[in-house]
């Protein structure tokens, strides 16, 4: 604890993926926090080189052991209390899906957001189809999930996907940030329960989009996956979107971008600070 903010950090070397044990680690911690009055803050991030950098590829085999991605992000958003995510490195695919289960997301200046999961042949599977647009407008959203290009801080900035950045460490940043919030009065700010941004134009970006990967991305069913997804974002409450992106027959692979690791990947640390 850092005063009334409790800072919980993941360290699941060498990239922070996220596997059975980090998703326990979190679910944990949060249900825990949640029972401490005197907590008025979290702010949420990652030891090492980078922020969570996708999930453990041993689960593309094993499949998701429980707790899964919906209920672990879910606990996040659902905390009484804002929940800070504090950005380094490079968040690709579950790093950019528990950043935006977060209420607030501070960057470092080098770091990057991305959900890369069309080049794999599947869709982003932990709320990332249903969360992005209702923070970055929805033809960025389509841009990002199409291509699969990492966005960088000052852009991720501009499209409203970080709330400051910030150019030292990131963590100290990011508590300084919560205890402004917490001066504030400033309560969660769940992503689930804002509008889709951008929704007016959809008709209009989802026909140019889907004529474009008529041409580029013949034969593949993930785009095609991947843009009704997003379209019931726009059109259907949050939870019902979640359950039309589970459907998709591109969802039924692992969730987020996956990462191939030389060594066994475990929870080493997810802590709240020193009082932990």
């Amino acid at each position: 604890m850092l005063g009334d903010i409790a800072v919980v950090v993941i360290d699941s070397p060498p990239v922070n993926a996220v596997n059975q044990s980090v998703r326990a680690g979190l679910k944990q911690v949060f249900t825990q926090l949640r029972g401490q009055s005197g907590v008025k803050a979290i702010v949420l991030g990652c030891a090492g080189k980078t922020f969570v950098a996708g999930a453990d590829i041993k689960e593309f085999d094993t499949g998701i052991a429980a707790p899964g991605y919906h209920e672990v992000l879910r606990l996040i958003e659902d905390s009484p209390v804002p929940v800070v995510a504090a950005v380094h490195g490079t968040a690709l695919g579950a790093g950019t899906e528990i950043a935006l289960a977060c209420h607030y997301r501070i960057a470092h200046e080098g770091a990057r957001f991305g959900l890369p999961e069309l080049s794999l042949g599947i869709i982003p599977g932990a709320g990332g189809t249903q969360r992005l647009p209702r923070v970055v407008p929805l033809e960025v959203a389509l841009d990002m999930t199409l291509t699969g290009k990492p966005l960088p801080a000052a852009k991720a900035t501009e499209a409203g996907l970080a709330d400051a950045v910030v150019g030292g460490d990131v963590v100290p940043a990011a508590v300084a940030f919560a205890r402004d919030l917490v001066a504030k009065g400033a309560g969660p700010r769940r992503t689930r329960e804002q509008p889709v941004k951008g929704a007016e134009q959809a008709t209009e970006l989802f026909a140019a989009k889907r004529a474009q990967i008529a041409k580029t991305m013949r034969n593949r069913q993930s785009p095609i996956a991947l843009l009704a997804s997003l379209q019931a974002a726009v059109e259907r409450p949050f939870d019902q979107g979640l359950q039309i992106q589970a459907g998709a027959p591109a969802a039924h692979a692992p969730p987020p971008l996956l990462w191939r690791a030389g060594t066994e990947l475990t929870l080493e640390a997810c802590r709240h600070g020193a009082g932990a």
